[in-house]
């Protein structure tokens, strides 16, 4: 899960933040979507938000890490690391190897970033460790033949991006039997295995199919549940859910058939992708176990959505109806069957829809194409599908009863050698947009400009903060955003949908509550974007647009 780092020092009482805005690996915090960007356009002009830059990372479907003010892609048959600044100056460039896979050249993989390291994937299945400062290999394994897997996907070759866990690496090498690992874990820094989930016996089903944990064409998702670190991974047959410092699986629901939809998690409540469905499931207290919401038929393929506030974006039919699962107890089963129960055949209408995450009921609907994908940050929802000779990006702002569109740009192309391009999701960062679209194009997202140099007077600059030179740390803790308030006895943050209260004098984590927006402490509540959370257990009050932290900031 990424993780930032709030400190505090002590000297004449303030708090200083230690503000961060990595996006380390796909799809940002927990893999969910939420971006913890800040200070981005509420609407954009006609014609979309200026391009600032772009570049030509050559073939592939490698979307965008980028750390510390740097950007990194991997792209090329011989697949290449490239290391951009944000006004897209190159820096720097590695070589990775063949990323060559019969009509489906170059990577898949979004590179994930940490301590130094940069591990960068290729179709055939090979993991590299670039070493940032000397751009050389510092390690290298092949999924398929270290974990003795065989060759997974044939037809798409090696199609995720893995996630990270701390120091370790997360992907699923596609297991064939007992003796083959479904998900492994391996150490960022030296490619040495630290974890494996052991694999299910081979045994082939009514359907002809082998009841095991192969690939499919999806990644897996880390975060944090009550202060338990959970990877949710889809594999071909089941979604599983692992401690993810140790890797002992805590519970598993069958499904049979490809899937195509990353799972998110947000408050206790983990969205994914049986084949053509989205299921709510909701994690007991410790995250041992989980049972079934709902389930909703319609999903489309290959699509990602996000979930804050309560409510679901995604891609999908709005004509389905969703499927309410029978009341279980907390303390589900470790195994469950995710097949719903079947409906009556409709025409599909394809639509971005707003969810609630409680019920899968429909609360709102746009048109899309079904060839899209979501992404969400500050409280607003960015969605892209295929419309005409490019790829619509549209900003979408949630309101009380649904959203609205705020504004829309196009991407010109056609996505680039071999397709497939719109499969990439957008990543917000740094007051960035940034979409691979053949091409990598990046959006200036920006309210507030950066400072200019004029005659030497720096324009637009705030002043140096008058810190006294004695400081002392007396804490961190470690959050996702970047806005916060405090009071003698809570600092609270927010970011990437998820709001944090820790203890001021000691650094302890008092609860973690969905939110988005900048919080507001009143008396013994926290105001964020949509909720009304109380202070002692982050518990919400009450849900609605009214709410505000921004607003009642304004007023004060």
């Amino acid at each position: 899960m990424m993780k930032r780092l709030l400190a505090v020092v002590v000297f004449l009482g303030p708090i200083v933040l230690a503000r961060a805005e990595n996006m380390d690996r796909y799809r940002g915090v927990n893999n969910s979507g939420y971006y913890a960007a800040t200070g981005l356009l509420r609407s954009w002009p006609a014609g979309g938000p200026p391009l600032l830059w772009k570049t030509s990372p050559g073939a592939g479907w490698a979307n965008v890490a980028g750390v510390d003010g740097k950007v990194y892609v991997a792209g090329g048959k011989t697949a290449m690391l490239f290391v951009h600044d944000l006004d897209g100056n190159l820096l720097n460039k590695a070589t990775v190897g063949s990323a060559i896979w019969k009509k489906w050249d170059g990577s898949r993989s979004t590179p994930i970033v940490h301590e130094g390291i940069a591990a960068v994937g290729t179709p055939n299945a090979n993991y590299v460790g670039i070493d940032l400062q000397t751009m050389e290999s510092r390690w290298q394994i092949n999924a398929w033949k270290e974990f003795g897997s065989g060759k997974g996907n044939q037809g798409w070759g090696w199609p995720e991006s893995p996630t990270r866990h701390e120091n370790k690496l997360i992907f699923n090498p596609s297991s064939r039997d007992e003796q083959t690992p479904g998900v492994a874990a391996v150490d960022i820094r030296t490619g040495k295995t630290v974890w494996e989930l052991p694999g299910r016996p081979a045994i082939t089903n009514a359907n002809g199919k082998t009841d095991r944990y192969s690939a499919t064409d999806v990644s897996g998702a880390v975060f944090n549940h009550n202060g338990r670190d959970i990877v949710a991974y889809p594999t071909y047959m089941y979604l599983v859910g692992l401690d993810a410092n140790t890797g002992q699986k805590l519970w598993e629901f069958k499904a049979e058939g490809a899937k195509n939809n990353i799972p998110i998690y947000a408050a206790g409540r983990l969205l994914w992708g049986p084949p053509g469905q989205f299921q709510m499931l909701s994690l007991n207290a410790d995250g041992s176990a989980a049972h079934v919401l709902w389930t909703r038929a319609g999903a489309s393929g290959f699509t990602q959505g996000a979930m804050f506030g309560g409510r679901v974006y995604v891609i999908g039919d709005k004509s389905a109806l969703p499927v309410a699962a029978k009341p279980v107890a907390v303390e589900a089963p470790a195994s469950e069957d995710a097949d719903p129960p079947a409906q009556p055949a409709v025409k599909a209408e394809t639509a971005l829809l707003c969810l609630d995450a409680a019920t899968g009921k429909l609360i709102a609907s746009l048109p899309s194409d079904s060839r899209a994908n979501v992404v969400a940050a500050e409280g607003m929802v960015y969605a892209d599908d295929v419309a005409g000779k490019g790829l619509r990006v549209r900003l979408i702002r949630p309101t009380a009863d649904g959203m609205e569109v705020a504004g829309e740009l196009i991407v010109p192309g056609n996505g680039g050698e071999g397709g497939w391009h719109w499969a990439i999701s957008p990543v917000v960062a740094e007051g960035r947009l940034f979409v691979r679209y053949g091409d990598l194009f990046v959006y200036d997202l920006r309210v507030e400009k950066p400072a200019t140099s004029v005659g030497g007077v720096v324009e637009g600059a705030r002043p140096p903060l008058p810190f006294s030179k004695a400081m002392n740390l007396r804490w961190t803790a470690a959050v996702a955003g970047n806005a916060l308030d405090m009071t003698k006895q809570h600092v609270v943050d927010s970011g990437g949908g998820q709001v944090t209260c820790v203890e001021a004098t000691t650094g302890k984590v008092l609860w973690r509550s969905a939110g988005y927006g900048q919080p507001v402490i009143r008396d013994d509540a926290v105001y964020v974007g949509g909720a009304n959370l109380n202070l002692a257990d982050g518990k919400p009050i009450y849900w609605s647009s009214k709410f505000d932290g921004q607003a009642l900031l304004s007023e004060n």
